[in-house]
């Protein structure tokens, strides 16, 4: 007899704050943030599959959440993966323990990399310059 057993733990952190027009409901210029969804699914106690992330924009005052467009979106969540790589690598060297924070370190800067590719992929393509690519 085969027994499923399996759970979808979400979390979310928030990431980033800028200034900025919110377009819906408040119709103002006001403090967006960048959330940081996470997702795993456990079978068994065990994690099983890659970790799902996604990027949603908040704004503060009204609190509606907003999609970013898919390439903006892996854009942000290569930026933020990459930042959380790297405080875990400077968490790990005052742990003593080197080889897995130059690891994390190599991982950030992959991470990185993809961020700089899709930034120079909007910049040539003037989404910087002239609309937003941020909000559908």
């Amino acid at each position: 007899m085969f027994v499923y057993w399996g759970k979808k733990e979400k979390w979310y952190r928030d990431m980033e704050s800028f200034s900025g027009h919110c377009k819906s409901e408040c119709n103002s210029m006001q403090v967006h943030t960048y959330r940081l969804y996470e997702q795993r699914r456990k079978h068994y106690s065990v994690i099983s599959g890659p970790t799902k992330r996604s990027v949603r924009l908040v704004c503060e005052k009204c609190k509606t959440e907003s999609k970013l467009e898919k390439k903006h979106e892996k854009q942000m969540v290569a930026k933020f993966t990459a930042r959380i790589l790297i405080a875990e690598g400077y968490e790990l060297i005052q742990q003593q323990n080197h080889g897995k924070a130059l690891k994390k370190f190599r991982e950030s800067i992959k991470k990185i990399g993809q961020f700089l590719q899709r930034l120079e992929f909007f910049q040539t393509h003037g989404f910087l310059h002239g609309r937003s690519p941020i909000l559908q």
